[in-house]
């Protein structure tokens, strides 16, 4: 241990209580951002995981490809709401599939 290291811990043992009090709390403060800072980065890092999940397998090249080629579907994944919305829209096909081979039949 050096004595530059050794003269600053006795310095910060020195500090009156209200500068030590002082100390603390800045540390405290900047502790706080830290972890908040972390934590929306680890959101970020979610998000980006999430927006390159794909439900088929067998799209994953297209869907990589996709991402990258064009910024806005890149984008749109990045939505919380992707899959609700991808699902609503398969549904509404599906109904109108159905419609529509009913009023064939006929």
């Amino acid at each position: 241990m050096s004595l530059d290291n050794i003269k600053k811990r006795t310095r910060v043992s020195e500090q009156s209580p209200a500068n030590e009090k002082y100390f603390v709390e800045e540390m405290l403060n900047k502790e706080i951002s830290h972890i908040n800072m972390a934590s929306e980065i680890e959101e970020k890092i979610n998000t980006i995981n999430r927006s390159t999940v794909v439900l088929i397998p067998q799209f994953s090249y297209l869907h990589n490809y996709l991402r990258m080629k064009y910024i806005w579907y890149y984008k749109w994944h990045f939505n919380r709401r992707f899959i609700l919305i991808h699902c609503l829209i398969l549904f509404c096909y599906a109904i109108a599939l159905v419609i529509f081979f009913i009023v064939n039949l006929k």
